[in-house]
């Protein structure tokens, strides 16, 4: 966990839905197993990768400066959920070609009302199924070859009210059931504490792992969790591949997304410094 600077103020103004133009750059890539980095210096959502966007579009959000897990300095992107029920601001992406494992890192802010702006007195959350993280191998419909596997994390309610932890998600994304994934292992869902006062304030370092299953009858996917480098999650034998052979990997995901329940009557902001994915465990 890295604590910020004292006294912090975030500046800079969004960027905008997104802010994507033309001032694109090159992606990652390499022996290392690093697929694509972004520490959002340029100020804006258009770094590419292999002469694609890798950001494809972004939802009541923007890039600002002065704000990163470095403190008062750096770029970041802030994510911007107002009071209405079912707000949205997300982050989607695209690796542009399929993966069947995949590490993801990146760092969360969030604030506990003392910041400025702010939006809201603190994060705190009433309710949950809440998005948090998706990738899947492709949009189910759009070619019409049928189901792909899928995980996510979604915030769920936690004690005492406004605090929060995510769950697991993992399974077949069906064209009969568009988004739909569940909770797993389904007998005893997992969860990890994500929002409370001790990590309201700070730079939570967040890692995932997620693992395709190869084949169906043969439940065998993975999917894991570190938080500030504790392992929180380690599943596997889970029911997530793709039934006709059609996806080898993953491909296509966001950060955060729709919010069914409501940021403690005042909206929040949530911010997000320093994202990489990779094939190994080397981020």
């Amino acid at each position: 966990m890295v604590a910020p600077a004292s006294n912090i103020t975030i500046t800079g103004t969004p960027s905008g839905n997104g802010k994507f133009n033309s001032s694109a750059q090159s992606g990652g890539g390499g022996t290392s197993g690093l697929i694509f980095s972004d520490d959002f210096s340029s100020g804006d959502l258009n770094k590419q990768l292999a002469g694609a966007p890798f950001w494809t579009s972004g939802t009541n959000l923007g890039v600002i400066s002065g704000f990163s897990r470095a403190g008062n300095t750096g770029n970041c992107v802030r994510f911007n959920f107002n009071i209405a029920a079912e707000a949205v601001s997300e982050l989607r992406y695209n690796l542009g070609n399929q993966f069947p494992e995949l590490y993801f890192r990146f760092y969360l802010y969030y604030p506990t009302g003392a910041e400025s702006p702010t939006r809201g007195p603190r994060a705190a959350l009433s309710g949950g199924n809440n998005k948090f993280f998706r990738v899947w191998a492709d949009a189910p419909g759009a070619t019409g070859n049928g189901d792909d596997p899928k995980f996510g994390a979604s915030y769920y309610s936690a004690s005492p009210a406004g605090d929060s932890q995510i769950g697991a998600q993992a399974g077949v994304y069906p064209v009969s059931a568009p988004g739909s994934v569940s909770q797993v292992p389904t007998s005893s869902p997992v969860f990890t504490p994500i929002l409370n006062d001790s990590l309201r304030g700070t730079w939570q370092k967040i890692k995932l792992r997620v693992k395709v299953g190869t084949e169906a009858g043969h439940p065998n996917a993975e999917y894991q969790l570190w938080t500030n480098d504790v392992q929180r999650w380690n599943l596997s034998g889970l029911d997530a591949y793709s039934p006709g052979g059609i996806y080898t990997g993953l491909r296509k995901g966001y950060i955060m997304g729709a919010q069914d329940a409501v940021w403690d009557n005042a909206g929040t902001y949530i911010y997000m410094s320093d994202f990489a994915v990779s094939t190994k465990d080397d981020i």
